[in-house]
């Protein structure tokens, strides 16, 4: 029997914010000066504090989706960090988006989350211009 760690355990907790659409419960996870960042660096998408990542949400996350699933596929950790590959199906569309991510930790909480998607992805949620 295997013993999630208490990284793992977090970065899953995370991800149910992105399924309930939820960011109070994305933010309860996260460090008060967390920074969000979209891969690749080519898109041109800056990096967002926690408030300007609230402020996307509310602006382009809410009104596309009304719950999603996060499945990961696989997840590599050290102390301090975890890497995963997953992917989201979005509901009601039932479109399947996937993605690579970074987690680096201060203690229990999210200080860096580093997001890779595709140029497809990014540009539906906005993360690049149109």
């Amino acid at each position: 029997m295997s013993t999630e760690s208490p990284q793992l355990r977090t970065v899953r907790e995370f991800l149910k914010g992105f399924d309930r659409v939820d960011f109070d419960l994305i933010s309860a996870h996260t460090t008060e000066d967390v920074i969000y960042e979209v891969l690749p660096s080519s898109l041109g998408s800056k990096p967002y504090t926690k408030e300007e990542f609230r402020t996307h949400w509310d602006t382009y996350v809410v009104p596309k989706t009304e719950r999603s699933k996060n499945t990961i596929i696989d997840s590599i950790e050290v102390p301090g960090k975890v890497f995963i590959n997953g992917y989201f199906v979005e509901q009601p569309s039932g479109k399947k988006h996937e993605y690579n991510c970074r987690f680096d930790f201060e203690g229990d909480k999210i200080k860096l989350f580093k997001m890779f998607l595709d140029v497809e992805t990014a540009k539906e949620y906005r993360y690049v211009d149109q």
